[in-house]
């Protein structure tokens, strides 16, 4: 078993069918992070759409070329959140860290 297959055995088989794109972070401790597939809906004032953003820096990596399409949280023209390093980055070590079956990593920045 590599050390990929190896870091993605922590997840719970079904919950890693259900995700959507599994994120790696080279060079960091951490398994790569499993996101859910977004479907994308405009309602409220608030869009949930996708864009291929080049390149992009981590919390804690420097900038680096991306290779799947983000997921934006947006309402107008300002994005509230989205799938990229900086975001995935800062929740590795506490995924990392956590035990049992729930885990809620947050609800995000102005959603209420």
């Amino acid at each position: 078993m590599n050390t990929q297959d190896h870091m993605l055995s922590r997840y719970d088989g079904d919950a890693l069918a259900a995700a959507g794109l599994v994120i790696h972070a080279p060079g960091l401790p951490y398994p790569p992070m499993a996101t859910p597939g977004y479907r994308m809906v405009d309602a409220g004032g608030w869009r949930l759409s996708q864009a291929f953003i080049i390149a992009s820096p981590g919390y804690f990596l420097p900038i680096r070329p991306l290779d799947w399409v983000t997921t934006l949280l947006s309402r107008g023209n300002v994005t509230w959140m989205s799938v990229t390093p900086m975001e995935i980055e800062s929740q590795m070590p506490h995924l990392a860290a956590a035990k049992g079956m729930v885990v809620v990593c947050g609800l995000g920045l102005g959603v209420t």
